[in-house]
Formats: structure tokens, sequence, C-alpha cells
């Protein structure tokens, strides 16, 4: 039995014992989904912003609808905090950019500019500016990197983002949170068994914000994956694919008029194979 956690409950445990994913470390861990076939090749390469050098992981057609991804707040986070979704959903045709904020992994600055809203929100524009990034992006985060998504996606200009996707994210304000939801669709992913201090079930869990937000909400078990990377690289490209198409958000296109996707669970011609991986329940 793991740890106690939030309300006395148990705190359980990913069948393989590993707390991060850091490709600079040796965990004794394969990652069978390093192996992946990747159409596109992966760069990682700096770009300059007003908080110094950025490091980021690129990877797609160069004008491609752009996924954006910003990590979580561990000390090992970085670029490689979202190296699992890289070649799956760049073989789905998107182009997947994944960044190390001011201060973690090689990017130079100070860890602060990530936590302050103002310097948050003037990164990420600084790198698509420098990126020549202009259509509507897919904005992604997890923990912090959550939070920092509602932040960008209530305060960006208009014809900035074109949906959000969120998981297990830090709360910020409420008023931050409904403006983000009022002005973007987005999906949230959330494990209810969260064994890294995100209670699902907390006052600031998964229900609060989708009473916020209306947003979709994909529920998964820790505990049906050998690894935390196993379910992104599968299951959560899965539904974020879904997702997108639901919204008409497709490779190198706009997004189709507000309010006629199509049902959730239709699926486009040409959908990409994608690692089986462990169906979530229902939620």
């Amino acid at each position: 039995m793991g740890k106690k956690g939030v309300g006395g409950m148990a705190k359980p445990r990913f069948k393989n014992q590993l707390a991060v994913y850091d490709p600079s470390r040796n965990s004794g861990y394969a990652f069978p989904w390093r192996n992946q076939p990747a159409t596109y090749e992966r760069r990682i390469y700096k770009v300059d912003t007003r908080e110094g050098k950025v490091e980021i992981g690129d990877q797609g057609p160069p004008n491609a609808r752009v996924l954006f991804f910003m990590h979580g707040d561990g000390k090992t986070s970085g670029w490689h905090s979202w190296e699992p979704v890289m070649t799956p959903l760049s073989n789905a045709g998107y182009r997947v950019i994944t960044v190390s904020m001011p201060g973690y992994g090689n990017s130079e600055g100070t860890q602060r500019a990530f936590r302050s809203d103002f310097r948050m929100v003037a990164t990420v524009d600084d790198l698509l500016n420098a990126l020549k990034i202009k259509e509507p992006i897919v904005l992604c985060g997890r923990s912090v990197g959550g939070k920092s998504t509602f932040i960008y996606g209530a305060q960006s200009k208009p014809g900035r983002v074109a949906a959000c996707v969120v998981t297990h994210p830090v709360v910020s304000t409420k008023a931050v949170v409904q403006k983000c939801g009022e002005r973007h669709p987005t999906l949230m992913t959330w494990a209810r068994d969260d064994c890294l201090g995100h209670p699902y079930y907390g006052p600031k869990g998964a229900a609060y914000i989708v009473g916020l937000t209306g947003c979709d909400l994909l529920s998964w078990s820790e505990m049906d994956y050998d690894h935390y990377s196993e379910f992104y690289n599968t299951t959560y490209c899965r539904r974020v694919l879904s997702f997108l198409r639901r919204l008409r958000i497709r490779p190198g296109q706009h997004p189709g008029p507000p309010g006629r996707a199509p049902p959730a669970g239709r699926h486009s011609r040409g959908t990409p194979h994608l690692p089986e991986g462990p169906e979530p329940h229902a939620s």
C-alpha cells in the first residue's frame, strides 16, 4: 500500500516505480515509446526571448498547425517532459513544439519568469513571434503549465489560441479559468488516482474545473500503465486527436465555424495509427 494522500486515501503507484522521466539519466527503464518510427525529424534548438535563450523541441511539418506544450514545475522539467507525445502527434501531421521555460532544462533566465503571469505570457508571445507562428495554436500544459495555459488562454490576443488541453492543472483564479473556458474549447485530462499531488477529488479538482469551463474530461487510472509516459504516448494522444477532429482543427487548417463541430466520436479518414494503450474508464 502506498503512502497516505489527501483525505487519508492511500496514494497508488504506477506499476513501474519511476517518479520522473529524464532522458539525461539512466533510470533502468526502457521507455519503449522512444523507439517509435517518426515521420519527421525532431529538432532541439534555442530561441531568443526577453528572458534569454529558451530551448524548445520541434517536430512535425514546419507549416502545420502548432500544438504548443508547457511543462510543470518539477526540478527536472523541460521540453523533454512532453517527449512521449511528440512523435505520435507529429506523425498525425501537426507541428509539436515543447518548451523548456526560462530557468528550466537548458534554458536561460529564472524560473520566476514561468511563475509570473505577465512574464510567462510575454515569453510565450516572444516564442510565437520569433518562430513566425501566426495561425492560432492549440495550447497544452500540465500542472503549473496547465495554470499557465488557463492564464494565457484568458489574456492572449484574439486569434492566438484555437483550443486548450490541460492536465491536472494548478488553478489560478476562478475568473481566469472561467474566462479561458469562455474563449476557447478545452479538454482536461486527470488521473482519478493521481499520486503526484494533484487530487482529482480535491476542492479545486476535476469537478470544480469542469463546472467553471464546461470542458471535456478524460479520466484515467495510473495503475493501468507501467509509467505515466505510457499514458501520454497512447491514450492521451488518441483523445487529443479526437478532440481536435471534433473541433475541425486539422493540421494546417483553421477551425470550422463555432458550434458546428461533428458529434464526439466521429473519426475522419486517414487517422494515423497510434500505439495501443489501456482504455480510460468512463467518466
